[in-house]
This record gives C-alpha cells, sequence and structure tokens, in this order.
C-alpha cells in the first residue's frame, strides 16, 4: 500500500538514509515503513468503528429502527464526532456500510409505523456490537447507597466528683465517733485504748 501524506513526510528521510546505505537498506526499509503503516491504519480503522459505534447508539435513542438516511444526518449533524470531515458530504451510505460490516451490521428494508419502507437499521442487531466494544456503565439503582458517617459514642451525663474525693455509698450518712469505754462520751482522738488519757476503765471523764 502507498505511503501517503503525514507518514510518507515522517518516513521519508529515513527511506532516503537507507537508500544512501544502499545493499538490502533500501528494500528493508521500505518494508518496514509499510507494514508499520498499515498497523497504524489499522488501529485508526478499529478506534474509528467503536467511535461509529457509540454514536449511533446515541442517535438510536431508544428507537427501534432508524433509516439510513435520518441515521447519517444524525451522525454527520455532530460537530465534534469525525464524521463530517469524511469527504464533501461527510459519512456516506456506503462508508456506513463499510465501517459497520466488521460487526456484521447490514441495512434493510424496513417498514416503519407511517407506512413508508426504506433502508435502515434495526437497534436490535447493534446490541452484541454495543455490549461488546463499547458497554455503558450502569450506575446502582436509586444512585447507590450514601455512605452514613460513624456516630460517636455517647456518654450519658453523670455527677463527676472533685478530684481527691471519691463518693462513698454512706457519705450522706454522718460517721458516728468512737466512743471512751470508760466515761462513754465520745473520744477526739482513738489511739487504740478505746479511753480518754485520763479515764480508766471504770471512771467517768468530766473534762
Amino acid at each position: 500500500m502507498p505511503v501517503e501524506d503525514r507518514a510518507a513526510d515522517t518516513w521519508e528521510p529515513l527511506v532516503a538514509v537507507a537508500d544512501h546505505a544502499g545493499g538490502t537498506w533500501p528494500a528493508r526499509a521500505r518494508a518496514a515503513v509499510t507494514l508499520i503503516t498499515a498497523e497504524a491504519t489499522d488501529t485508526g480503522q478499529t478506534s474509528l468503528r467503536i467511535r461509529l459505534l457509540a454514536d449511533c447508539r446515541t442517535a438510536f435513542a431508544g428507537h427501534t429502527a432508524l433509516s439510513t438516511g435520518y441515521l447519517l444526518d444524525r451522525l454527520n449533524a455532530d460537530p465534534e464526532a469525525p464524521w463530517p470531515d469524511l469527504g464533501p458530504t461527510g459519512l456516506t451510505a456506503r462508508r456506513l456500510a463499510d465501517l459497520l460490516r466488521e460487526y456484521d451490521i447490514r441495512s434493510g428494508n424496513i417498514r416503519f409505523p407511517d407506512g413508508t419502507q426504506t433502508k435502515g437499521y434495526l437497534a436490535s442487531d447493534f446490541t452484541d456490537a454495543w455490549d461488546r466494544y463499547c458497554p455503558v456503565d450502569n450506575p446502582p439503582a436509586g444512585g447507590g447507597v450514601p455512605t452514613v458517617p460513624p456516630v460517636p459514642a455517647q456518654v450519658s451525663p453523670g455527677r463527676i466528683e472533685p478530684l481527691g474525693r471519691i463518693k462513698r455509698p454512706n457519705d450522706s450518712e454522718p460517721t458516728r465517733s468512737a466512743i471512751c469505754i470508760a466515761c462513754r462520751t465520745p473520744l477526739d482522738i482513738d489511739d487504740g485504748t478505746h479511753t480518754h488519757p485520763g479515764c480508766t476503765a471504770g471512771n467517768t471523764h468530766t473534762g
């Protein structure tokens, strides 16, 4: 296949060097250019076909069938798509058929609800190619379940005691003082004898 346009501008200096080297280099350089250019063309055509599939899905927009003329009008009306630039009149019916044939999608005679019959395409013929080459990512029904932030633990309010004092159950009741076993009156200090310093067992404390 001939190498033209930008590809030719890219490879021409390398081929010139090969020609200057002589021997088998000129033939080898031209073979390499032809092979690499063909692979790049195939890749470009594949990307173009997948773009066409996606744009056809947009054009159908829920319709079960479209006439070839209407489908072409929709495709060529998109200024962001490559179709208006594919020749003086944009994408043609023949070029459309050639690109879709790769996916075994072909036009046929279709009778539309208004009674007219013309060449067109069925959406059902695109389904397999759409699912395989340009599937749509469907979001979960209802937009998904929102993430609920964790709720911090709740602390029940209670009475906070001052540092250094721990409330005991009997703190509300007065503490009974020790009694002198001699005079039976309260002791200021109980040193373990359970008596006042001036008392002995059997005496009465008067001070």
